[in-house]
């Protein structure tokens, strides 16, 4: 019960430009594997008509470790795989976004398919938000930082609420 109270009063209202508004309740399920505690929330959004994204989903994954440290080392370990298994995308560090925020960008800005993962530590919280979606039009790479920006500001938002 906690966890769907949980899923469902996070701020997905953050997202609604450029990613659409939310509609109905968030899915929650366990986690699955990784060792710690936790769940996942998944939350769709609907295609608003100034929405310059359609198909949106958005997926959480907490994880409660049993230490600050070992979430620190849990988030180190996540972005060095993500180094190694996909060299080839790109991995930038986001400031002001927990303690440390990494995000990982699978697909070339181009793509109509976009695919945006933020990996974030705060505490003794792993916390990896992912968000697909498809372009309207044809995305350009300069389109993608207003995405990218309402993300931050959502993550923000869910370590707020946890906090309360």
């Amino acid at each position: 019960m906690a966890t769907a109270e949980i899923c469902n009063s996070l701020p997905y209202d953050r997202l609604s430009d450029p990613l659409g508004r939310r509609e109905e309740a968030a899915d929650r399920a366990k986690r699955s594997g990784g060792g710690s505690p936790g769940f996942t929330c998944a939350q769709p959004l609907v295609e608003a008509a100034d929405a310059a994204f359609g198909d949106v989903k958005v997926e959480l994954d907490f994880a409660f470790t049993e230490s600050v440290d070992f979430a620190k080392d849990v988030f180190g370990r996540g972005r060095e795989d993500s180094r190694k298994d996909m060299p080839d995308k790109e991995l930038v560090e986001v400031n002001d976004v927990g303690r440390e925020a990494t995000r990982l960008n699978f697909d070339k800005p181009t793509d109509m398919h976009q695919v945006r993962e933020l990996q974030v530590w705060d505490s003794n919280l792993p916390l990896t938000v992912t968000i697909t979606a498809e372009a309207r039009h044809q995305p350009k790479a300069e389109g993608l930082k207003p995405m990218d920006t309402k993300v931050d500001s959502f993550a923000r938002g869910v370590l707020d609420a946890l906090r309360t």
